[in-house]
């Protein structure tokens, strides 16, 4: 038996609309998911499973921003989305204590292609740049670990990662450019500027910043991720991954972001990955 509760509910400026799924064989759930949304009703969804009637381990799937997330006002990307994020896993949080890790693959991308407001939302982006990866080259930290304390599951891996993390404001860390040109494999049509800029900066973090904000997406999107995984390809990985709510402010997230943006409006941020990634 398959059962169908719908909640509304209102953080803030925003209204969520959230569907709770559960499946029972004499009286005993074996299965349960949760999924929030607005006019668009499926941006995030939760799926827990079960072991002879007990829930064992929750999962997020599919982690998904569009403007209609909310109901009757746009959602804010960034603020927005951590937000929608937050208020699911407090939701069903409540609603099953018992479970307090989250598990998810950081899939996350930004689409370097300006959005075109007359077409559909395309399910993967048509030019993407790995969003830890850019979060990361300007924060030292993935946007999951700076707005739900993430970590990856395998501690030891994380913990080598959080260490080696320190080569983008190592001055020692930085190469001559033509090593950095070996590494990175930038567009010949990208090299004189980018010589410029890199020349400029004492460290890789100096560097990134002196990339004019509005030309962030499409500068690095061909080279960042050969950049980030010559130096971290045996310390991160994108899969396995785990928010613990016990760790994470739910009271958090949701301020508009007026101010510092990695990323200018138009591009979009997809956070999607299959429920089959497991």
């Amino acid at each position: 038996m398959s059962i169908k509760k719908e909640e509304y509910i209102k953080i803030g400026i925003y209204t969520f609309k959230i569907i709770e799924n559960s499946m029972e064989y004499n009286n005993t759930i074996f299965s349960r998911t949760f999924k929030i949304g607005g006019d668009y009703e499926d941006c995030v969804n939760l799926s827990y499973t079960y072991s002879n009637g007990v829930p064992q381990t929750a999962k997020l799937p599919h982690l998904m921003y569009e403007p209609e997330c909310a109901i009757g006002k746009e959602l804010q990307r960034g603020g927005g989305s951590e937000l929608m994020i937050k208020t699911l896993i407090k939701y069903a949080h409540k609603k099953i204590p018992e479970v307090n890790i989250f598990e998810f693959n950081d899939m996350s991308n930004i689409d370097c292609v300006e959005k075109d407001v007359s077409k559909p939302p395309p399910r993967k982006p048509i030019r993407p740049l790995k969003l830890s990866y850019f979060s990361i080259a300007y924060n030292g930290v993935t946007w999951y670990e700076k707005h739900f304390n993430a970590k990856m599951k395998d501690l030891d891996k994380y913990t080598k990662y959080r260490e080696r993390i320190h080569f983008l404001t190592d001055t020692n860390s930085k190469v001559e450019f033509v090593r950095f040109l070996e590494i990175a494999k930038p567009p010949l049509s990208q090299i004189e500027q980018l010589k410029l800029w890199y020349e400029s900066a004492k460290t890789y973090r100096e560097f990134f910043n002196l990339i004019p904000f509005e030309d962030r997406c499409n500068i690095l999107f061909s080279w960042l991720d050969n950049f980030m995984s010559y130096y971290l390809h045996d310390v991160f990985t994108d899969r396995y991954w785990y928010i613990d709510v016990r760790d994470m402010d739910l009271k958090k997230g949701g301020k508009r972001q007026t101010r510092k943006r990695l990323y200018p409006s138009k591009y979009k941020l997809i956070h999607y990955e299959s429920i089959h990634s497991f």
